[in-house]
């Protein structure tokens, strides 16, 4: 019997199809339209000073488009001429449009990043008809969560007391960190290092909005929120320290609390305020909560808290020495 030839017995490996990329062209058209105009012709169809849609543009974080390219659609016309006749009866001037599209650029850019980063991983980077779905699906979504918050948005604003000034008002300000983080990260890997930033952001989002509380930002391993009430600031602190000291995948965590004025800004808030709370935060333990001193008072009477005043005033980075407390569950 012939010796068999190993190569005509060994298994034949089959390539594996690689499939056709999205046709980004053809996606676009799909959502936006046929492009048949250039900057030029946008101004003129709309009366927009050209210089002013470049300002737009830039405003919105997108690249700048040469002026003889047709880039634009007939739905770019249309949004600016909505646009153009919010500023002619009077409700915004140029320079409020320009402050709504930065906001709104950076906050949809980053649910359009969070999408496709979602989208790549569950149903892969190949699947136009997918990801056309998706996007028909999400954009009532966006419209119904936008009108959501311009609903709470508008009761802040109506509830705001206007003999604290302009722009001002008074607010307990919270920062949280999750504690040994940036060891942690040099540690594990990407996907688990993930995988502890989202679990944060969901127990941040348990219990800020519990008590009444807003989140202002998230940064990485940290989270900035604001809530009227001190009372419901030291509740949202504590149960963020239970939350994570009662989870054994992700770290403790720390907080800082400071009551008084603040001032809000696209969305964001600023004064002294922030800034020792997010002192006071780089000063706290693990799973401790460190308030201010115009937080004391206020707790007096708060049931089931304990308020233990350090006995040395703090000497925080920039900022003069500050009276600071304790806060924990009462035993």
């Amino acid at each position: 019997m012939a010796d068999e030839d190993p190569a005509a017995s060994a298994p034949v490996a089959l390539a594996t199809p690689v499939p056709e990329p999205i046709d980004l062209t053809a996606l676009a058209q799909q959502l936006l339209g046929k492009v048949t105009l250039t900057p030029a012709d946008v101004a003129t169809e709309t009366g927009i000073p050209i210089e002013r849609l470049r300002q737009m543009w830039r405003a919105l974080d997108w690249t700048p488009v040469p002026e003889d390219e047709r880039f634009f659609t007939a739905a770019d016309v249309e949004v600016l001429r909505l646009l153009a006749s919010n500023e002619a009866r009077g409700l915004l001037a140029n320079d409020d449009i320009l402050q709504v599209a930065r906001v709104m650029g950076q906050s949809l850019a980053r649910v359009a990043e969070t999408e496709v980063a979602l989208m790549t991983d569950r149903i892969g980077r190949q699947q136009l008809p997918r990801t056309l779905q998706l996007l028909e699906s999400v954009e009532p979504f966006l419209a119904y969560v936008w009108r959501r918050h311009m609903v709470s948005a508008l009761g802040r604003a109506f509830a705001f007391d206007a003999a604290a000034g302009e722009g001002a008002r008074q607010l307990v300000v919270g920062f949280a960190d999750l504690v040994g983080f940036t060891p942690l990260s040099e540690e594990v890997d990407a996907r688990s290092l993930t995988r502890v930033v989202d679990r944060f952001e969901a127990l941040v989002y348990e219990n800020v909005p519990e008590h009444r509380g807003r989140v202002i930002k998230m940064i990485g391993d940290e989270v900035m929120f604001a809530v009227e009430d001190p009372i419901d600031a030291a509740e949202i602190a504590l149960g963020l320290v239970d939350a994570h000291e009662a989870d054994d995948s992700i770290p403790a965590i720390r907080v800082g609390l400071a009551f008084g004025d603040v001032l809000s800004w696209e969305g964001d808030l600023f004064g002294p305020t922030v800034n020792l709370a997010s002192r006071l935060v780089q000063f706290a333990r693990p799973s401790t909560v460190v308030i201010g001193p115009n937080m004391v008072e206020r707790l007096a009477a708060a049931p089931g808290i304990t308020v233990r005043q350090f006995r040395r005033r703090l000497r925080l980075k920039g900022m003069p020495r500050v009276t600071a407390s304790l806060l924990s569950r009462a035993k």
